[in-house]
């Protein structure tokens, strides 16, 4: 979720929010956010959660350099380095470094809890847009799993994975919490406001880790209990998720295969750098606004 400043216009849809604006991020109770074993070295280590470098909400260190942090709100803050609200360093939601990090399986059942908090949110919450990333498919992680630790480590995080049994259920549901989230957020319930939207992003659907060239996983896009995510992956999904703000809806991308190389943060596009939501898309698509730019990671976007 971010928070941006009235400094001219208030609207999110109608006068169009920009980059530089947004003065404060959030994100809701999750595990992929929290950043467990992102820069483990060893098995223990994964249990640390490392918000600071979660790819949604970290804000460890900085966007350049060799030691880089990867993140949303490193990205956010080439345009306001005042940003608040992201997560530095290591800890649980209890610890003041969290910042506002805080995170039934059936899918009808998880439709309703984010209804619910979206419905709380819209009553009670100016000047916000909230982003809604889909969920991505998990049946990939078994072929990540190398035998032994990992098929033990993979059965104690998410056995309906690895059980023969209920594995086959797991990409139908998946797929129906994105369309369900995709049909209540496509709705225009949460529309009705010029100071509040929401905007889903379903452009993880059908990522799967990325692979070598002779067709082999990447063995450290997971952590060391070959469940986490790790750093690799948490940069990647930083940057496809800035790229999906800045894409219109009904244009998004859907990613097929993450790419490990990937070090290319999207510009705004010249006739319309803003953040794209679902009643200020239909417009600039209307008016044929000049495509995205694209630059290297060690270059800075104009802002």
């Amino acid at each position: 979720m971010m928070r941006h400043a009235c400094i001219i216009r208030a609207a999110v849809h109608e006068n169009l929010l920009h980059c530089h604006p947004v003065t404060a991020i959030q994100k809701s109770k999750d595990l992929k956010p929290a950043g467990f074993g992102v820069g483990a070295n060893n098995l223990p280590e994964v249990v640390i959660n490392n918000r600071g470098e979660s790819w949604s909400i970290g804000g460890d260190r900085s966007l350049f350099g060799e030691d880089r942090v990867v993140t949303l709100p490193n990205i956010i803050r080439q345009w306001n380095p005042d940003v608040e609200g992201f997560a530095i360093g290591t800890g649980g939601t209890t610890n003041s470094n969290s910042g506002l990090n805080r995170a039934n399986y059936h899918p009808e059942a998880h439709r309703d809890g984010i209804e619910a908090a979206l419905d709380e949110l819209h009553a009670n919450l100016p000047r916000a847009l909230v982003q809604v990333v889909g969920m991505f498919d998990i049946t990939v992680l078994t072929e990540l799993s190398t035998g032994g630790l990992c098929d033990l480590m993979q059965s104690g995080f998410c056995n309906c994975v690895t059980n023969p049994e209920t594995r086959p259920e797991m990409r139908p549901t998946q797929l129906s919490y994105i369309n369900l989230l995709d049909e209540l957020i496509s709705s225009g319930k949460y529309d009705t406001r010029d100071d509040f939207t929401v905007v889903f992003q379903p452009h993880m659907r059908d990522i799967v880790p990325p692979k070598d060239e002779n067709g082999e996983f990447y063995p450290d896009f997971l952590s060391y209990d070959c469940f986490h995510p790790a750093r690799p992956a948490h940069q990647m999904f930083a940057m496809y998720l800035w790229d999906a703000m800045l894409t219109p809806v009904g244009e998004k991308t859907y990613w097929e295969e993450a790419d490990p190389n990937h070090t290319v943060i999207t510009c705004p596009r010249e006739g319309a750098p803003y953040i794209y939501t679902n009643l200020n898309s239909r417009r600039m698509v209307k008016s044929n606004v000049d495509k995205k730019t694209e630059v290297n990671i060690r270059q800075l976007c104009n802002r």
